[in-house]
This record gives structure tokens, C-alpha cells and sequence, in this order.
């Protein structure tokens, strides 16, 4: 009995040391770990937040100031929501923080390329939030216009959103255009976009030659058939088409968007100009709003603060990996760290003076 009461004190002294240990050896590698950890925080963190809020403000007013404001700058959306903050978020990251990086370093990355990797997600997390925040001020920029009939839109053609009290549609006047692209990573998706536009009667209720109703049907196909295949599907869809037309109700929204410079835009403009004598400049197309005017954002903003969460988790964890290169850091922040002021200056006194004379040649 008293063997077994031993036994138990002696595994129960043995599991408090066991514990004691384990945490006294966690606490310490932790110890180390966060030192190291708080060191790359205060020396990447800072930057990254500084690119990532700077960046989005700086796009934003920009466009404010050049396309919505004055309206100097007269480019596709497309080019506003992909292309520049594709290009801009990656020259951002490269030039700005990507030097961060340098007081890191990694195992067994002589070439610094596992480095670059700390590079791609910032550069992604800041490309979507760059990308979000400019289709949200495609969106919110527009102010609604009420307007009482169609010839007032002309006057306010500046405007994006336009509440239209009467107007008239002339659906005897109908052209199209066919858009098709092949999408998909081995081109296996062929998608089609037919464009309608229907002019409005202007108030002497003759038919307008400047502003158009526009409509528009997506449709894809599979780009592995052959081409007799794809001709039989697309005249399926070209009759589905016109069916859809035939049913569809030109007044059941009175609130409508002006579509603004886009591949869209200049798909509707190739309709209005289809088999037409008279080639027409910049018409008005006018879309009617599948959701009201007020919920015409959705959930871009909120959806740039998840994004930005996310992202930033995600890159707050990445700095586990790379290791704090204090000899670097050292070096960037003294050249002879290893040589006093005292030293300096006793290895000034061993270089002999040099006259400064210089002797004139006789």
C-alpha cells in the first residue's frame, strides 16, 4: 500500500517537472520567436499598411479628379477596374516595399527567390482591393438625374444615372451586334453577347438618331464542337433571342445608366451603326437598372474590408517564415559596426598626411 502511494507521488512529481519544463522550454523558444517576430513586424508592418491604404486613397482621387471631376482622362472602364491596378500594385510592392525584404532572409535561398513570395500576396491582396475599390466608384460616383422626358437627357448627358418620368420606345427600329470571345484556359468556352438597341422617340415623337435603349442576352457554347455545330446552336440562340424581345417589357423601369466608355459601350455603338448609311458619333445608350438606384453598390465595400482582413492575416503569418537578419540590419544601420569612435580615430592617425600643394611645372 504504501509502495503504490510512493509510485503515485513519484509519477505525479515527475509530471508537475515534466510540465514545468515543457513550459519553461516553450516560454523561452516563444520568448525568442516574438522577439524576432516584433522586430519584422515594426519593420514590414508600418510599409504595408502605409502602400496598402496610400495606394487605394491615391487611385481613388485620382480618378475623382481626372475622369469624374473635370473628365480630362477619357479611357475604358475596363482599363480603371483591371489593367492599372494590376500594373500599379505590382510597381507599388516592388518599389516600396519589397526593400523591407531585405533584412530578411530565408534557408536555403542563396537567389532570393522564396523572398519573392513575401512580394506575391501583398501584390495580390493590394491588385483585388485596388480592383473592388474601383468598381465601386463606377458605381457610387453616379448621381440619379430625374428627368421629366428623353431630350433632357441631352442636356444632362454628363450625369450616369437617369430616372426618365415619360418616354417612348420605337421598337419598329431594331439593329443588333454580336460579340464572341473564347474564354476558358484552353479556349473550350465560346462565349456570345448579342447587343439590341431600340431608338427612343424624342418629344415630336420622330425617332431619335442620338439616344438608344439597350439590351443585351449572354449566351456560352462549348468551342470543342465543330463549326457546323456551333452555327446550329448560335441560330438557336439568335431565335431564343428575338423570342425574349418579343415578351419583354420596354416600361417596367424608368431608371436607367448611361453606359459610359467600355468594351459594352462600343459593342452597342457597332449595333446603332450596323447597316446604317450614316455613321453616328458617341450616341446615348441607356440600360435600364436590374436593381433599384440605391442598392446599385452591392457588397463592394464591404467586401474591400474582408479582403483587406483576410489578406492581412494571411501576410501577418507569412512573416513566421523568413528568419530577422541582424547582421544586415546591422550593417544597414552602422558600416563599421565593430569599430568604436576611439579605434577610428587611432586609424586616422596611421595615415600619413598627404600635402595638398600642388607644385607648378617649371
Amino acid at each position: 500500500m504504501f509502495y503504490v502511494y510512493s509510485l503515485n507521488i513519484t509519477w505525479t512529481i515527475t509530471f508537475g517537472l515534466v510540465v514545468i519544463g515543457i513550459s519553461l522550454i516553450a516560454k523561452t523558444i516563444s520568448k525568442i520567436i516574438m522577439n524576432d517576430y516584433l522586430k519584422k513586424f515594426k519593420l514590414v508592418m508600418p510599409t504595408y499598411l502605409l502602400v496598402m491604404v496610400g495606394t487605394v486613397f491615391a487611385m481613388a482621387l485620382i480618378r475623382w479628379l481626372f475622369t469624374i471631376q473635370f473628365s480630362i482622362i477619357d479611357i475604358k472602364i475596363e482599363i480603371w477596374e483591371f489593367l492599372v491596378p494590376f500594373i500599379l500594385s505590382w510597381i507599388v510592392i516592388h518599389f516600396l516595399l519589397k526593400p523591407k525584404f531585405k533584412n530578411l532572409k530565408i534557408r536555403n535561398d542563396a537567389i532570393g527567390r522564396k523572398i519573392e513570395i513575401l512580394c506575391i500576396v501583398p501584390w495580390f491582396i493590394l491588385f483585388i482591393i485596388l480592383a473592388l475599390s474601383q468598381c465601386y466608384i463606377s458605381t457610387d460616383s453616379g448621381k440619379l438625374e430625374e428627368v421629366k422626358n428623353i431630350e433632357q437627357v441631352e442636356q444632362n448627358r454628363t450625369a450616369k444615372y437617369y430616372k426618365i418620368e415619360n418616354f417612348v420606345v420605337d421598337t419598329s427600329s431594331i439593329r443588333a451586334w454580336v460579340d464572341n470571345r473564347c474564354r476558358g484556359r484552353f479556349c473550350n468556352e465560346l462565349s456570345i453577347i448579342i447587343y439590341f438597341v431600340y431608338p427612343f422617340n424624342d418629344a415630336e415623337k420622330e425617332t431619335s438618331i442620338t439616344k438608344y435603349y439597350g439590351i443585351s442576352f449572354h449566351y456560352s457554347l462549348d468551342n470543342k464542337q465543330t463549326d457546323e455545330g456551333k452555327e446550329a446552336d448560335y441560330e438557336v440562340l439568335w431565335k431564343e433571342s428575338l423570342r425574349k424581345l418579343k415578351e419583354y417589357d420596354f416600361y417596367d423601369q424608368n431608371q436607367f445608366e448611361r453606359i459610359e466608355m467600355s468594351n459594352q459601350y462600343q459593342n452597342y455603338c457597332h449595333a446603332v451603326n450596323n447597316k446604317s448609311v450614316k455613321k453616328i458619333k458617341n450616341p446615348i445608350i441607356l440600360v435600364p437598372l436590374k436593381e433599384s438606384y440605391e442598392t446599385r453598390n452591392g457588397d463592394k465595400l464591404l467586401w474591400i474590408f474582408i479582403v483587406f482582413g483576410i489578406g492581412s492575416v494571411l501576410f501577418l503569418l507569412l512573416l513566421l517564415w523568413p528568419d530577422y537578419d541582424k547582421e544586415n540590419h546591422c550593417f544597414h544601420k552602422n558600416v563599421f559596426p565593430l569599430i568604436g569612435n576611439d579605434e577610428l580615430k587611432e586609424k586616422d592617425k596611421l595615415i600619413p598626411e598627404v600635402s595638398r600643394k600642388i607644385s607648378s611645372p617649371k
